[in-house]
């Protein structure tokens, strides 16, 4: 089922109330103290006396709906192999979208997305130009209040049946689970960088797969990158934004590039045009935005 969106659909503006009010009651003997992370939601307890009520924060839904987001350029012959690895994922509860960065094969992706498996549901934005990887951001903005989180893919993966099932294992709040991660090495360039271990902190993850918390697209500065830099770079944005904000960012211990993910060498990538870009953007942000990193 392919759904086209406009900008101001009805569907992608209408506000939805989630009530995030958790579950309430005195503190049980063991519960953390004030001031402490709650063991759920992470949010720490407030002061107060805890013969009155305190906030436990809202569960994960063992089978709740998530959304997948790719942006589309110039890979439209990988779509049918994207739906292929889609359909057949063991974790069924999850909607489509597709952000089309291409307005030059508009029919063409219509057309491929509209004859796809029925029981998938698919939704897609085209866009009146190129605004790379930041579509995924403009997407999940708009998805904020009907998800909690957000899996992010690339068209040129090849996904494993169990891939999304293995990202909704370790989806949390203020968190980015990725399978491309790394740490940098102090005052070295972008691409000295050593990659992480399964389930290791990390400084940067890349947004070509990986799982997060949705609410952090609600913030206004990750839509305000410098004009200079923010074409390709989102990915560090990101990141950048993430530690700021005092999130976990951290390598999947499920999910694995040599199991679970392919990444396909097509000779499109684009980032082999960006080298100096991403570069001089990590230096933008240890010098002007204290990174530390």
């Amino acid at each position: 089922m392919l759904l086209i969106l406009g900008w101001e659909d009805e569907s992608m503006t209408k506000e939805t109330m989630t009530d995030m009010s958790g579950k309430f009651g005195p503190k049980p003997e063991g519960h953390p103290s004030i001031g402490k992370p709650c063991p759920v939601c992470e949010i720490p307890f407030a002061a107060g006396d805890y013969t009155t009520l305190v906030n436990l924060g809202p569960r994960n839904d063992e089978n709740e709906e998530v959304p997948i987001i790719m942006c589309t350029w110039k890979r439209i012959e990988r779509l049918p192999i994207t739906l292929d690895c889609l359909k057949n994922q063991t974790y069924k509860n999850f909607e489509f979208y597709v952000w089309n960065n291409n307005s030059n094969i508009v029919d063409a992706v219509e057309t491929l997305l509209d004859t796809a498996y029925p029981d998938l549901k698919v939704h897609v934005y085209h866009s009146d130009k190129n605004v790379g990887g930041f579509g995924r951001f403009m997407f999940a903005k708009r998805l904020i209040g009907k998800y909690k989180y957000v899996i992010f893919i690339d068209d040129d993966l090849e996904l494993e049946d169990n891939v999304i099932e293995c990202f909704m294992k370790e989806r949390k709040l203020k968190t980015i689970v990725a399978e491309w991660s790394w740490n940098f090495i102090p005052n070295s360039n972008y691409w000295n960088r050593r990659p992480t271990n399964p389930g290791e902190q990390a400084h940067y993850c890349g947004t070509g797969g990986m799982i997060l918390d949705i609410s952090i697209f609600n913030d206004p500065l990750l839509f305000n990158c410098p004009n200079k830099f923010w074409m390709m770079v989102e990915d560090l944005w990101l990141s950048w934004l993430a530690s700021k904000r005092g999130w976990n960012l951290r390598k999947s211990q499920l999910v694995s590039k040599d199991i679970n993910l392919r990444e396909i060498d097509d000779g499109k990538n684009s980032y082999k045009s960006i080298i100096r870009k991403k570069s001089e953007f990590l230096q933008y942000l240890r010098q002007d935005r204290n990174w530390e990193v």
